[in-house]
C-alpha cells in the first residue's frame, strides 16, 4: 500500500512540475519577511481604536467556531458564514479598513515558526536516543500555540476577502481598493498560506520524532541505539505517519494551485516550494524514492539562479539529504565533511543576510556527522567516562563556533548544554556520581558556564546540586583573576539559596547548611572583589548589593542560633559596616557608607554585644542613622551597654560619675520620646531609669516617671507593681516627715505618692475583667491612698489659719507658716477632703476595715481636717487603747503616740486650752519616755499652750467646718 502511494504522488508531482515554471529570484528568509512584516505593523494606527476587535475576541470567535466544527464532523460549510454575511467580531476592522490585529497575530506566528521552530527542528538529531527530548516538548508546544493563531488568522481573512469579493456597493474602489485594505488581506493570506506550509512540516517532523520514542526504532542520522519492539507495532506507526506526511504535501500542491500570479505570490510559491522539498526529505524515513524526489527539485531550483538566502537554504537542505544514509568508510566521512567545509566558504563569501544563522546550522549538521562516528557498540552497552569524552568530541565544531560569534552564543550555549545533560544523565547513577564531575574536569569554559546556567535555569525542575557542583568545578580549577571568577561567585551563591529554599520544609539541616555556603560565596565574592558590577537578568547587582543580601542572612541565622552562627554574622556584617574606629568615632570599609550598610549598623551592634566588646557596641550603636526604625532601640542598647561600663573596676570615679550621669539623661530622653513610647524596650527603659533614680536618692523623679508613663500607656502589671513598691518604700519617709514637723518636706513627697498611687488605683479601679491578684492589689492601694489623702488633709488644714488664736502672733500660734511650701507641692486642701471622704466610704462598706487600726487612724486624722475635733478626739482614743508607747510593733507604737499628740490638739482646738495643758504637763511629768520625735512635738505643744492660756478669747473652730462633700 506504501509503494503504491508513493509512487502515484510522485507521478503527480512530475507532471505538476511539467506544467509549471517557476523561477527563484531573489527570495529572503520567511523569518526576514516577518521581521518586515513586524515593522510595517508597528506603524499603523492602534488596534485600540474604537471599533476594532481585540486578540483575544478574535480568538474566542474563530477557535468556538472550529470547535463547533468539528463537534459536528466537519459538515461542509459549517466553518463559514453565507457570501454576503460578515461576522460581527469583523464589522469594526471594515468600517476602519484595519486587519493590523491580523498582521500582528501572524507576525507572532512567523518568529516562532522561522525562528524558534527551525533551530529546534534542526537541533533534534543530536537527541534521537532512548532519553527525553527536550526539543521535540518544546517544539510540540509551539506548534500548538501556531495552530490556533493560524486558524484564526485564515478564518478572518477569509470571511473577510469573501464579503469584500460580493460586495454589492458602488464605492468598493474608494472604500476598498484606494485604501490598500484589500491589497493587505491579499499579502495576509499569502503569508498565511507560507507560515502553514512550515506548520506542515514541523508538524511532520514532530510526528516523526514522536514515533522514534514510541517504537525504539531510528533512521535518521546521529540516532544511537535501538529498541526491540514488534514489527506490527513499528508498521503500525510508519502507516500512520505516512499518511499524515502525505496529506500535507498534498495541502502544499493544492496551495501552490490556488495562488495567484502576483509578485507576492510567486514569493510564496517559491517558499511552498521549499517546504515541498523538506517534506519529502522528511518521508524518505519511510520510503526511498522521496529522497530522490527533494533531490531532483532541489536541483531544479538551483539551475534557476534563486536569490542568495534561498540557495544557501536548498544547497543545506541538499546537503541533509546526502547524509539521510550515513557513511559506512572512514573515506565516506571524509568526503561529508568536505561538503560541509565547501558549503561553509560558500556561505562565507556570499550575500547573504544572515550568514551566522548558515554558519550555525552547519555547525549543527557537523555535529551531527561526528556524533555518528561514534561506536554504537560502546554506546549501547553503556556510557561511561570514556563514552562521555567521546561523545564531547561531537560538539567541538558548535562550541569553536560561538567562540567566534557571540551573536550564536545563545542559541549554541541551549543546544550544547541540553545534548551534555542527556549524557550526564546517562551517567548520574546511584552511588556513580562522581563519573560526570570527573568527566567535566576537562571541560571547557564556555561549558562549564553555560552549563551550569542550564541546570540553575532548567524547565520545568531547576537542578541546583549539579548547578552548584559544576560552578565548583570551575572554582577549583579557574585562577581567582580569571574574568568570570566573581560571577561564578555570585551565580553559586544564588543556586546554594534557592536550593536553601527548596530544602526549606523537607530537611532543616541541609537547608541551614546550604544558607551558609551561600554566605561563605558571597563573602568571598565581596571580600575579594569589592569593586564588581554586572547585570542579571536586566538588574544592576554589584558586590554591595550582593553582601547586604548575605548580610540578611547571616542575621537570619544569628537569631535562630545566636551560640552557632555568631561568629559568621559578625565576619558577614564586619565586612559591610566595616570597622569602629574609637579614636575618631567613625567606621571604615569598603562598604560602609553605603545605603544598605548604614541599614545594618543596629544587627551589628546586637552581634557585637554578645561578644562582650561593650565600647565598640556603644560607638556603633551611636552611629546608627536617626532615619532607621531601629534608631530609639539603639539608643536604649547603647544605654545599657555604658551602665554596664559603669561597673568596670578599672574605671575611674570621675569617669564613673560622668558616664552615669550621661546614661540617665539619655534614658529620661528617651523615655520621653514619642516615638519609643510604642517599642519593645520601652517598659525596660522605664524599669532601668527607676532604678538609676532609686540608686541616685531621687524618688520623686522615679515616681514622677512611672505616673507619666502609666498615664499615658496601656495598663502593664509589672509597672504598675513597681509603683506601687515605690510608693510603699516612701511610707516609711513621709511617717518620719510628720512626727517631725517636717510640712514642707512631707507635703512635696505626698504630692509625688499620692499621684502616682491615683493613677494605679485608676488603673486598677475596673468594674469589669479585674483578676483576684489586682483585687488584693485594688485593696493594698486603696488603703495606702487613704491613708496619704488623710494624712495631707490633716496637714493642709494646719497650714491654714489656726483656729486656737485667731490674734496671737504666728509664731506663737499654730499657725505654720508653710503657705510658700503649700504652694510649691501643689496640693489642694479641698481636693485632699474630698478624695479622703470617698474613699472611707468606699473602706467602711467592709465591716472588717472598720475594726482595723489603720482605719480608724484615717478617720480620725479625716476628722480633723474637717473641723469635727470631738469626733477626731474620740477616734484618737480609741486608737490609743489598741495600742502603748511602748508596744514592741514600731508601727503600731507610732500609732499610739500620733493619737496622744492629736487628741491633745483637739481637745485644744475644741477651747479645753487650760484642760488640754494640764493633761500634757501630766503625760510628761508622769514618767520617762524614750526621746522620740512626737515627744518633741508635745514639748513644743506644751509651750504654745502656756501661751495661749492667758488670752481671754473665745476659742472655737467656726471656720473649720465639714465640706459638703465629705459626709463621712
Amino acid at each position: 500500500m506504501l509503494i503504491s502511494q508513493g509512487a502515484n504522488l510522485i507521478i503527480m508531482r512530475n507532471a505538476f512540475f511539467i506544467n509549471k515554471t517557476i523561477m527563484f529570484l531573489g527570495v529572503v528568509f520567511l523569518f526576514w519577511q516577518a521581521v518586515i512584516l513586524a515593522g510595517e505593523a508597528e506603524t499603523l494606527v492602534s488596534i485600540e481604536s474604537a471599533g476594532l476587535p481585540t486578540k483575544e475576541q478574535l480568538f474566542e470567535y474563530y477557535l468556538g467556531r472550529a470547535d463547533r466544527v468539528e463537534q459536528a464532523g466537519g459538515l461542509q460549510g459549517t466553518n463559514s458564514l453565507p457570501a454576503g454575511e460578515l461576522p460581527t467580531v469583523l464589522e469594526g476592522m471594515v468600517q476602519n479598513n484595519n486587519c493590523e490585529v491580523l498582521e500582528r497575530i501572524l507576525v507572532g506566528t512567523g518568529v516562532n515558526l522561522f525562528g524558534r521552530a527551525e533551530n529546534l527542528e534542526l537541533s533534534m538529531d543530536l537527541f534521537l536516543s532512548r532519553h527525553w527530548n527536550p526539543s521535540l516538548d518544546e517544539l510540540d508546544d509551539l506548534l500548538n500555540e501556531a495552530d490556533d493563531e493560524l486558524l484564526v488568522v485564515e478564518g478572518g481573512v477569509k470571511d473577510l476577502l469573501t464579503w469584500l469579493d460580493n460586495y454589492g456597493g458602488k464605492d468598493w474602489g474608494r472604500r476598498f481598493g484606494q485604501t490598500g485594505f484589500y491589497e493587505r488581506l491579499l499579502k495576509i493570506r499569502h503569508n498565511v498560506q507560507v507560515n502553514r506550509a512550515a506548520w506542515l512540516f514541523f508538524r511532520a517532523s514532530v510526528d516523526h520524532y514522536d514515533s522514534i520514542g514510541a517504537t525504539g526504532s531510528t533512521g535518521a542520522i546521529g540516532s544511537v541505539g535501538t529498541v526491540e519492539t514488534t514489527l506490527k507495532s513499528q508498521n503500525r506507526c510508519r502507516e500512520k505517519l505516512y499518511g499524515r506526511m502525505t496529506e500535507a504535501v498534498q495541502r502544499l500542491s493544492e496551495m501552490i494551485d490556488s495562488a495567484d500570479q502576483s509578485d507576492a505570490a510567486r514569493e510564496t510559491v517559491q517558499f511552498l516550494y521549499l517546504w515541498q522539498i523538506r517534506m519529502f526529505r522528511k518521508m524518505s524515513f519511510y520510503q526511498e524514492q522521496f529522497l530522490q524526489e527533494a533531490q531532483r527539485q532541489g536541483q531544479f531550483a538551483l539551475k534557476n539562479q534563486p536569490g542568495s538566502d534561498i540557495e544557501f537554504t536548498l544547497r543545506f537542505e541538499m546537503l541533509r539529504c546526502d547524509l539521510h544514509n550515513p557513511p559506512k568508510a572512514p573515506g565516506d566521512y571524509e568526503a561529508v565533511f568536505g561538503k560541509i567545509e565547501q558549503l561553509r566558504s560558500w556561505l562565507r563569501n556570499s550575500l547573504v543576510k544572515d550568514s551566522s544563522a548558515g554558519l550555525f546550522r552547519l555547525a549543527v549538521l557537523e555535529s551531527v556527522l561526528l556524533q555518528r562516528q561514534q561506536s554504537r557498540a560502546m554506546l549501547a552497552e553503556g556510557l561511561d567516562t570514556r563514552g562521555y569524552l567521546s561523545n564531547r568530541r561531537y560538539l567541538l565544531p558548535l562550541i569553536e563556533l560561538a567562540d567566534r560569534d557571540e551573536q550564536l552564543r545563545g542559541s549554541v550555549a541551549q543546544l550544547v548544554c541540553r545534548r551534555l545533560a542527556v549524557l550526564i544523565g546517562q551517567l548520574d547513577q546511584p552511588g556513580v556520581h562522581s563519573q560526570w564531575v570527573v568527566c567535566l574536569r576537562t571541560a571547557t569554559d564556555f561549558e562549564l558556564l553555560n552549563l551550569a546556567q542550564y541546570y540553575s535555569g532548567a524547565e520545568p525542575v531547576s537542578d541546583y546540586r549539579k548547578a552548584i557542583l559544576i560552578f565548583e568545578i570551575f572554582l577549583q580549577q579557574r585562577p581567582a583573576n580569571h574574568e568570570n571568577f566573581p560571577d561564578v561567585l555570585y551565580e553559586i551563591g544564588l543556586c546554594s539559596r534557592k536550593l536553601a529554599d527548596e530544602l526549606e520544609l523537607s530537611d532543616a539541616q541541609m537547608c541551614q547548611m546550604q544558607k551558609i555556603k551561600t554566605i561563605e560565596y558571597w563573602n568571598r565574592l565581596t571580600r575579594d572583589f569589592p569593586q564588581w558590577q554586572s547585570e542579571k537578568n536586566g538588574v544592576e547587582v554589584s558586590s554591595g548589593t550582593v553582601l547586604s543580601c548575605s548580610a540578611g542572612l547571616a542575621w537570619e541565622l544569628f537569631c535562630a542560633d545566636e551560640k552557632q552562627f555568631t561568629k559568621l554574622a559578625l565576619q558577614t556584617l564586619e565586612l559591610l559596616v566595616g570597622d569602629y574606629e574609637p579614636k575618631s568615632g567613625t567606621l571604615k570599609g569598603d562598604f560602609c557608607q553605603l545605603a544598605d550598610s548604614r541599614c545594618y549598623r543596629y544587627h551589628y551592634g546586637l552581634v557585637l554585644w554578645s561578644t562582650g566588646r561593650l565600647k565598640q557596641v556603644v560607638g556603633i550603636f551611636k552611629l546608627v542613622p536617626a532615619t532607621d526604625p531601629h534608631k530609639p532601640a539603639a539608643r536604649y542598647y547603647a544605654a545599657v551597654c555604658q551602665l554596664k561600663l559603669c561597673s568596670a573596676e578599672d574605671l575611674p570615679d570621675a569617669d564613673r560619675d560622668k558616664l552615669r550621669a550621661e546614661t540617665t539623661a539619655e534614658l529620661a530622653n528617651l523615655v520621653g520620646d514619642e516615638q519609643s513610647q510604642a517599642a519593645f524596650f520601652y517598659r525596660s527603659a522605664v524599669l532601668q531609669l527607676v532604678q538609676l533614680y532609686q540608686e541616685d536618692g531621687q524618688a520623686g523623679k522615679a515616681m514622677q516617671l512611672l505616673c507619666r508613663v502609666l498615664s499615658a500607656s496601656q495598663q502593664n502589671d509589672q509597672l504598675i507593681n513597681l509603683g506601687f513598691t515605690l510608693v510603699s518604700e516612701q511610707r516609711q519617709r513621709w511617717l518620719d516627715y510628720h512626727s517631725n514637723h517636717q510640712r514642707a518636706e512631707l507635703l512635696d513627697l505626698l504630692a509625688d505618692t499620692l499621684a502616682l498611687s491615683q493613677v494605679i488605683f485608676d488603673r486598677l479601679n475596673v468594674t469589669t475583667g479585674r483578676s483576684e491578684s489586682e483585687g488584693i492589689l485594688l485593696k493594698s492601694v486603696m488603703r495606702t491612698l487613704l491613708d496619704q489623702h488623710a494624712l495631707a488633709a490633716a496637714v493642709l488644714a494646719d497650714c491654714s489659719a489656726d483656729q486656737l488664736g485667731q490674734a496671737v502672733q504666728s509664731e506663737s500660734s499654730f499657725q505654720s507658716g508653710d503657705s510658700v511650701q503649700l504652694d510649691r507641692s501643689g496640693l489642694d486642701y479641698d481636693d485632699a477632703v474630698e478624695s479622703a471622704g470617698e474613699l472611707l466610704m468606699l473602706a467602711a462598706a467592709d465591716q472588717v476595715n472598720q475594726k482595723q487600726l489603720w482605719f480608724v487612724r484615717c478617720h480620725a486624722l479625716f476628722a480633723y481636717a474637717v473641723g469635727d475635733y470631738p469626733k477626731s478626739q474620740q477616734l484618737w482614743y480609741r486608737l490609743r487603747t489598741g495600742t502603748a508607747p511602748d508596744h514592741e510593733d514600731e508601727e503600731l507604737r507610732y500609732y499610739w503616740w500620733e493619737g496622744r499628740y492629736y487628741g491633745l490638739r483637739c481637745l485644744a482646738k475644741r477651747g479645753q486650752v487650760d484642760q488640754a495643758a494640764h493633761s500634757l504637763e501630766v503625760f510628761l511629768n508622769s514618767r520617762e519616755y524614750p526621746d522620740n520625735p512626737w515627744l518633741k512635738r508635745m514639748r513644743q505643744l506644751q509651750g504654745k499652750l502656756a501661751n495661749l492660756q492667758g488670752n481671754s478669747v473665745e476659742l472655737q473652730s467656726d471656720s473649720a467646718k465639714l465640706p459638703s462633700t465629705a459626709k463621712f
